[in-house]
């Protein structure tokens, strides 16, 4: 890129480190040689314990100190303190070329090019117990897009740049928030999904190299293949339509040898079925070392082996716990209650016709429930108005208005109110500030609305004001948080095939399922209302509970319809996700 080289545009190198002493001071002196300049070198020590600050103090530009342990946090760190319209970044323990900054920057002349890479080599001063490492991570990333060992001369795109070797247009990251801060690894790849869903170029120069220390102990082996299984488990929670489920062959297997054990236990006559399951996993494994001990003279079939062992059930432990690990967010931006709002402002007035069609199993056969807890709503609550907030396209309105007389209904998003015809009065108004008098109305109904919040405190002041002494707040259909904790592996998997999600996207290939994630902050941001908090709330505001119970209803237009037949009103609250609350206006 000839023009950058005449401009001498300011590279920034990030290096996150994290009890790096040892190899830290290598790294910087590759960097400090580098055939091009000028180049900023940033190190962000990430609550180390050792001397890593001491030794980047003498030969980083930059010593950035960031208390939370982390990859993302730290390059996070890193970036927001770079000056450099080209940020690039390695990790501690690898050496780069002294091209390697030069060979990275000259592939940016095209401006859709939002990062380029290189090639991940293993270090020229590896052990044997290294080198075997190197020839095992080559075999299993095969198929995954890394770089280990790709060397030569072809120029290309790629669909994914590791971390170790990078470097990004400074714009294209602003553009998109920088890194997923809540993933444990695979943020450099979910990075790269990012960037090419925006319509960014990612390149691959093998010329720009770094060499790579691998792990030189089977603990720190085990470690580093667990904590990739967990990215990679993450990044399937996701992106499930667009991850390989060839990666998930390993926890495949392992649940199935393990089910095969458990059924030998039971059933001695099934014990020759775990046998051959357990002869047929020994026997690829030989198979996968005896391969790679021929590329290195015979030598090393046992560690080999062990190897590829410790690979394998690491790394389905980690799958597994990535599937499970409730702190992933696709977008990393800050979230407020402005941006709670306007998410559920844009996204349901852009998919508001598919709002009744999709939501058949909370709206189908629930007049009969609906109307069961209006009636006993009326005869608590004082005579007067009532007020559905977040009414949506009208489901209670058309049952309460049976009940009570004058009926009003909000909504934040005017399509939602004119999608079906509502038999009241609507509004487009927010629910931090209701467009109403004090003691306006002796009942107030959310349903399936709260979760909507971002806090629940101030919204909750707000209806307690508009309702009369006496009145009641009707809360209902809120996903109770220790339902989703018991049974958060089932709803893994419930929710990544059946998921409110899936069906917006369905329905809607322009429905924008972030914007969806942060609209129903409580349910998938959160992981559920929090009940016991959500009753002190009430009570802190002059409410006191006078009803509270755990149902099923709005599961599926089936089990509605079951319900049904059966009168069945409440249910067992540890097999309940719904939670229904009634509160009187005390003082």
């Amino acid at each position: 890129m000839n023009s950058a080289k005449e401009k001498k545009l300011l590279v920034s190198v990030v290096i996150p480190a994290r009890n790096e002493a040892a190899r830290l001071g290598e790294c910087l002196r590759t960097l400090k040689n580098q055939s091009y300049s000028p180049i900023e070198i940033i190190v962000v020590d990430n609550a180390s314990s050792d001397d890593t600050a001491q030794v980047a103090a003498g030969l980083a530009d930059k010593v950035i100190v960031e208390p939370r342990v982390g990859i993302t946090y730290a390059k996070n760190a890193g970036i927001a303190q770079a000056r450099g319209e080209f940020i690039a970044t390695t990790d501690a323990d690898c050496a780069v070329d002294k091209r390697w900054a030069e060979e990275l920057l000259s592939m940016f002349s095209d401006p859709a090019v939002a990062s380029v890479g290189g090639a991940n080599l293993p270090s020229l001063q590896a052990t044997r117990f290294e080198s075997c490492v190197d020839m095992l991570l080559v075999l299993l990333s095969a198929q995954a897009g890394s770089r280990y060992r790709q060397n030569g001369n072809s120029k290309t795109d790629t669909f994914h740049n590791p971390g170790c070797n990078v470097m990004y247009r400074r714009s294209a990251l602003e553009e998109i928030g920088g890194f997923n801060e809540s993933l444990v690894t695979v943020e450099d790849e979910e990075l790269d999904w990012r960037l090419l869903r925006k319509g960014h170029r990612l390149l691959f120069n093998p010329l720009a190299r770094v060499y790579h220390n691998r792990r030189s102990t089977w603990p720190g082996f085990a470690r580093q293949i667990y904590r990739f299984g967990i990215g990679r488990g993450q990044f399937f929670r996701l992106y499930p339509r667009f991850s390989q489920l060839v990666r998930f062959v390993p926890l495949v297997i392992t649940l199935t040898w393990l089910g095969f054990a458990a059924r030998a236990v039971v059933f001695p006559s099934l014990l020759w079925f775990f046998l051959l399951a357990t002869v047929f996993a020994a026997s690829a494994a030989a198979g996968i070392s005896f391969w790679l001990s021929i590329q290195t003279g015979m030598q090393d079939f046992f560690r080999y082996l062990g190897l590829l062992t410790v690979a394998w059930f690491s790394w389905s432990w980690g799958i597994l716990h990535g599937l499970m690990y409730r702190k992933e967010k696709k977008n990393p931006q800050v979230i407020s209650a402005g941006s709670i709002t306007k998410s559920n402002k844009d996204f349901f007035n852009d998919t508001a016709s598919l709002y009744e069609r999709i939501n058949q199993r909370v709206i189908s056969d629930g007049d009969w429930y609906f109307c069961s807890i209006l009636e006993i709503i009326k005869n608590m609550a004082p005579r007067g108005g009532f007020l559905d907030v977040g009414c949506g396209t009208g489901a209670i309105i058309k049952q309460a208005r049976v009940f009570f007389s004058p009926i009003a209904g909000i909504d934040i998003a005017v399509n939602m109110l004119t999608a079906e015809p509502i038999p009241a009065s609507v509004i487009c108004a927010d629910a931090y500030a209701l467009p109403f008098k004090a003691g306006a109305f002796s009942v107030v109904s959310c349903h399936a609305a709260l979760h909507h919040f971002f806090d629940f405190s101030s919204v909750i002041k707000e209806i307690h004001r508009v309702l009369k002494q006496g009145g009641i707040l009707y809360i209902d259909h809120e996903v109770n948080s220790g339902f989703l904790r018991r049974f958060r592996l089932p709803m893994i998997f419930y929710r990544s095939i059946w998921g409110m999600d899936k069906r917006y996207r369905r329905q809607s290939a322009s429905a924008d399922i972030e914007q969806f994630r942060l609209a129903e902050y409580h349910t998938l941001t959160k992981k559920g209302v929090d009940i016991p908090r959500l009753i002190q709330e009430l009570e802190q505001a002059g409410f006191a509970v006078v009803m509270r119970t755990c149902h099923c209803w709005g599961i599926s237009t089936i089990t509605n319809r079951l319900f049904r037949m059966l009168r069945v009103k409440r249910f067992p609250q540890l097999i309940s996700p719904f939670c229904m609350i009634l509160a009187k206006k005390e003082h």
